[in-house]
């Protein structure tokens, strides 16, 4: 047990104003000479002993009064798991008043001795039994109680709203059973307390008004599509949590304990800012099911959002299960082009028709994943919508379907400056491989032209520009290159032996376009220079990614590349050399961007009369690579 407002209780004091009262007030007997009074003294006696065992009575009572006023008012609070102990100790504390008061009547009446002790003794037993049982209460009741009524506190509900609180287990979801426990918690806090309501969904983390408006907010929760990570919740709970100025604050969690919502370099984050808010209490309150039962889809890897015409579309996605086993069926349905629809028509949400273009029929197994894959030829031009979808009832249905979105257009347009003494045909192949060309399939349509031809050329017309091994060129042409760029293109600059003079890159023109300043040549005679990419989340990259450890970088030497200092404020390093030099640098200017290579990719593997300045194009198994 512990008290609220524990200095009250030095108000006991005041239990010694009825013992003052009852000896101050306690009437002395007179002594007088009376004859005859054989029989009085009888009578005397008999009475004096009943009035003092009224007296002796009544100072309890007014005793007992005054404590129970001074408890009152300490405001006693009890854990409900302690709950059957205090009842007992009650009963232990009545029981033992009983006794003691009919051994105090006998012994007061004169009863034989036998009757005194043995009420005596049976109420002394059940005070030591009381003693014993209120010390263990006192000792595990130091705790702090949940949802007290009598305390008012602050108090910040944060619910886990992802997707997967949608289970659905005893006819009841995730989020429903978060929902009834809060309810029941909101009522068992005090009218004056101070409780929020935060959810996955993005919000500002303040107060509600009243309990009232919290109740409101409670029942209003919903699933959230692309919801915030919980641990993040958690810190602005925290954070909200020690604004409070009441001196009781706490933190309760409803979720499902699942483990994606707990990563463990997020979860330490929550950790130290608990212990940094030292008087922020946490609950975690699992509403989670003991042994769930389910079947979905994990995300869609697509071949590309962006595909041309003829392309076809590869649609690959992992069935797992959880608990459960059998033959599933997936199919895949794309939506046909319908301007009037999606719509919403008396309350519902009119989709156009979708039309199944794929079936698979998988086995799984708990704890497992099935790849299903499945590819579609003959796409329009155009924005197509589908879905893959797991047919079938389980427990959790937001995860049996998996929607994606595709763009078919024509091919790329790009603009190719073949380089003097090089070739254009390495970039070309790895950008649109013969093969491709001829089905119709290649994602790009290169033109190839001569430098001198740049300016004449109307390159709006084109969604990238490629500049292989340029060089010296008038400031009109960059001035060109640098107003396409600032309308929305792209443009690639390689640099390689034919920037000579450097100097004629140092202009005002050229300086606009390019992200600095064309320092000096590094050389090398060993094969100890070569690419080294240190983050894959640039979308020119990210098809890397799953290849990051299975590269071999090394294999691809680079000789010489121009050293390009200082760097423009703007400038970003996509990928470095091993010696930390710029390799690929990336600037935007205006709506578009510009990509410098510090080397080139059109150097042929024997140049005549010099030496080749890398091997990008030209390595053991250069081709396999660059596709």
């Amino acid at each position: 047990m512990s008290f609220v407002n524990l200095s009250l209780l030095l108000g006991g004091v005041l239990i010694s104003a009825p013992i003052i009262l009852h000896l101050a007030m306690r009437q002395r007997p007179k002594t007088m000479v009376f004859p005859a009074v054989q029989f009085l003294r009888q009578r005397r006696e008999s009475n004096s002993t009943r009035l003092r065992l009224r007296h002796w009575l009544l100072l309890f009572l007014r005793c007992l009064a005054i404590a129970a006023v001074v408890v009152a008012l300490a405001r006693p609070r009890v854990a409900s798991a302690r709950v059957g102990d205090w009842v007992t100790l009650g009963g232990l504390s009545a029981v033992t008043l009983a006794l003691a008061g009919v051994a105090v009547f006998a012994a007061a009446t004169r009863r034989s001795k036998a009757i005194v002790y043995g009420f005596a003794g049976g109420a002394a037993a059940a005070a030591l039994a009381g003693i014993v049982l209120l010390a263990s209460a006192l000792g595990a009741s130091s705790g702090v109680a949940i949802g007290d009524r009598q305390a008012p506190g602050a108090a910040v509900l944060v619910f886990d709203t992802a997707p997967r609180m949608q289970y659905r287990n005893n006819n009841q979801t995730r989020l429903e059973a978060a929902r009834d426990t809060a309810l029941w918690l909101l009522r068992q806090f005090p009218f004056d307390s101070q409780v929020a309501v935060l959810e996955a969904r993005p919000q500002p983390p303040v107060f509600s008004l009243d309990l009232a408006a919290a109740k409101k907010a409670i029942e209003r929760l919903a699933p959230t599509g692309v919801p915030r990570p919980l641990t993040e919740v958690l810190i602005d709970a925290i954070e909200l949590a020690k604004t409070s100025e009441l001196k009781r604050r706490e933190v309760f969690v409803f979720t499902d304990l699942s483990q994606a919502a707990w990563p463990a370099d997020d979860v330490a984050a929550v950790r130290r800012a608990l212990s940094e808010a030292e008087d922020v209490a946490m609950y975690v309150i699992d509403v989670g099911a003991e042994q769930p039962m389910n079947v979905g889809l994990g995300p869609l890897s697509l071949g590309g959002q962006t595909l041309t015409k003829n392309s076809p579309l590869q649609v690959d996605a992992d069935v797992f299960s959880l608990g459960m086993s059998g033959e599933r069926t997936v199919e895949l349905l794309l939506e046909e082009s319908d301007a009037s629809r999606p719509t919403i028509r008396d309350g519902q949400l009119l989709l156009p028709t979708a039309h199944p273009r794929g079936r698979e029929i998988v086995t799984v197994a708990p704890g497992e994943a099935t790849r299903v894959s499945f590819q579609i030829q003959g796409l329009e031009l155009g924005v197509h919508h589908g879905v893959v979808r797991l047919t079938g009832q389980d427990g959790l249905p937001a995860d049996d379907e998996r929607h994606f979105t595709i763009d078919v257009r024509q091919a790329w347009p790009v603009l190719v400056v073949e380089p003097r003494g090089g070739t254009a045909r390495f970039l070309v192949e790895a950008i649109a491989p013969y093969e491709l060309r001829q089905t119709g399939q290649a994602s790009f349509e290169c033109h190839t032209i001569e430098p001198a031809d740049l300016l004449n050329q109307e390159l709006t017309n084109f969604a990238a520009v490629c500049l292989l091994d340029p060089g010296p060129l008038t400031p009109d042409v960059w001035q060109r290159l640098h107003e396409y760029c600032t309308a929305g293109g792209s443009l690639g600059v390689f640099l390689g032996h034919n920037a000579d003079p450097p100097s004629s890159f140092h202009d005002e023109a050229a300086q606009a376009v390019l992200p600095g300043r064309l320092e000096r040549q590094w050389r090398t005679a060993s094969r100890d220079v070569f690419l080294a990419p240190s983050s894959y989340d640039h979308p020119a990259l990210v098809e890397f990614r799953s290849l990051s450890t299975s590269v071999p970088w090394s294999s691809f030497p680079v000789f010489r590349y121009w050293q390009i200092a200082p760097l423009d404020a703007d400038a970003r390093v996509l990928i470095p050399f091993n010696q930390a030099n710029p390799a690929v640098i990336e600037q935007p200017i205006g709506k578009g961007r510009v990509v410098t290579f510090a080397t080139p990719i059109s150097d042929p593997a024997r140049p005549a009369g010099r030496q080749t300045w890398n091997e990008l194009p030209t390595g053991e198994n250069a081709g396999r690579t660059s596709c």
